[in-house]
C-alpha cells in the first residue's frame, strides 16, 4: 500500500486493478511512500499505524472478477517459470502452475479445479470504511476523480502498464459447462460491486448459501478487524475462509 503523510491519502492495492501503474505513479509525483506490503489490508494499517481512520483519505480499486480470473489465468499460462526465482509466486501459484503446464493448459479445466469457492478479495476487506472505490473498467477518470476530492492537481493522466496482450475477450473464455459454476463463486461479488453477468447467460440466480457465506466472511472482517489485523495467513481469517467453503458450493 502507499502512504502520502504530505496529501493524506492512503491506497490499498487490490490485485489486477492497474494498482502497479498507480502505485508507481503515486511514489513518483504525489509523495507517496510504500509501507507494509504491496497487497496489505485496511486492517493491517489501522493495527499497525494506529492513525485515525479520519485523518487519511482511503481508497482502492475494484475489477470484475470473470475479468480478473482470465487475467490471473492468463499470467500463469504465458509466464510460468519466470517467477521461480524472484519470489513473485508462492506454493499456491507454483501448484496452478504446475497443474496449468502439466495438463491440457484451457482456461475451463483450470477454473473448475481452482474457482470453486466463494470469491472475496482481501485487500478489499473493510471497504466500507473506505473513501472511494475506483472501477478498473474506468480506471484513468477515477484516478482523476480521487485527485480532485484529494484537491492535488493531477501531473498527467494514468499511463498503462502491464497491459493484457490476451486476443480474446474475457467473456469468450467462459464456456457453458462451467458458467453455472463462475455464478455461484463469483455470483455475490458481483452483486456487491454492480457488475452483471454477460447478457447471454440468461437469467441469472446466486445461490443463497455462497450469498451468506459471502456476508459472513464480510461481517467476521469488520469486526474482526477491529480487534486484530486481519492478514490473509492469520488462523482466524484461515478459520473463516473454511467456514466459507462448507457453507458454499464446492
Amino acid at each position: 500500500m502507499v502512504l502520502s503523510e504530505k496529501h493524506g491519502y492512503l491506497f490499498i492495492e487490490v490485485p489486477h486493478t492497474a494498482s502497479t501503474a498507480i502505485s508507481r505513479e503515486l511514489r513518483r509525483l504525489y509523495d507517496g511512500k510504500d509501507v507494509l506490503y504491496k497487497h496489505a489490508n485496511y486492517s493491517e494499517f489501522l493495527h499497525w499505524s494506529g492513525r485515525p481512520r479520519q485523518r487519511l483519505f482511503v481508497f482502492a480499486a475494484v475489477r470484475n472478477p470473470l475479468d480478473v480470473a482470465v487475467t490471473r489465468f492468463t499470467k500463469i499460462k504465458t509466464q510460468h517459470g519466470q517467477h521461480r526465482n524472484t519470489g513473485w509466486m508462492n506454493e499456491r501459484h507454483l501448484a496452478q502452475s504446475r497443474f496449468v503446464q502439466d495438463g491440457d493448459g484451457e482456461f475451463h479445466t483450470w477454473f473448475t479445479q481452482y474457482c470453486q469457492s466463494v470469491s472475496n478479495v482481501w485487500p478489499l476487506l473493510l471497504s466500507k470504511r473506505f473513501d472511494f472505490i475506483m472501477r478498473f473498467e474506468d480506471i484513468a477518470m477515477d484516478f482523476e476523480q480521487v485527485f480532485g476530492k484529494l484537491g492535488i492537481p493531477l501531473v498527467r493522466p494514468l499511463p498503462v502498464v502491464n497491459r493484457s496482450s490476451r486476443p480474446r475477450t474475457f467473456e469468450e473464455f467462459y464456456t457453458p459447462d462451467i458458467r453455472g459454476q463462475a455464478v455461484r463463486a463469483f455470483g455475490p461479488f458481483m452483486s456487491r460491486w454492480g457488475y452483471e453477468f454477460p447478457e447471454s447467460w440468461g437469467q441469472i440466480h446466486s445461490d443463497f448459501r455462497n450469498r451468506l457465506a459471502f456476508r459472513i466472511l464480510n461481517s467476521v472482517a469488520d469486526l474482526g478487524g477491529q480487534i486484530m489485523p486481519l492478514s490473509p495467513e492469520a488462523r482466524t481469517v484461515k478459520v473463516v475462509k473454511s467456514l466459507m467453503e462448507r457453507i458454499s458450493y464446492r
